[in-house]
């Protein structure tokens, strides 16, 4: 691949990593905020509010981890279809380890060459 290839693919996976990131984020705060707004009145009189929220926590924290399991599988998998994934180790070069390869040609990993200038 050639470094300028390299260089573009990078930059472009870094904004997209990013754009995912955020999205998930505010995915994820809207449905915290939205799930206190309608469940905490709904809560009969007769029960302890701090269990209710004790379980809505551990609820969001669950929804948390799997909006970020998604997100990074996500951001993987659109870096193996466009290149940048080491064929040797099958580490993910975007963001700094992207930056790395660009300007050592060489995976940060497992110093595989990365980039071809020779060809035309």
């Amino acid at each position: 691949m050639k470094r300028a290839a390299l260089i573009d693919l990078v930059r472009d996976e870094k904004r997209f990593a990013t754009r995912m990131k955020i999205r998930w984020a505010a995915l994820v705060i809207a449905i915290w905020i939205v799930s206190v707004a309608v469940i905490v009145p709904l809560i009969p009189a007769g029960w302890h509010r701090d269990n209710v929220a004790f379980f809505w926590a551990v609820g969001a924290i669950a929804v948390l981890l799997v909006t970020g399991v998604v997100a990074a599988r996500r951001i993987r998998e659109r870096a193996r279809a466009n290149g940048l994934i080491c064929g040797t180790c099958g580490q993910v070069l975007i963001g700094d380890l992207g930056q790395k390869a660009v300007s050592s040609g060489r995976c940060p990993k497992c110093g595989v060459p990365m980039v071809d200038d020779k060809t035309a």
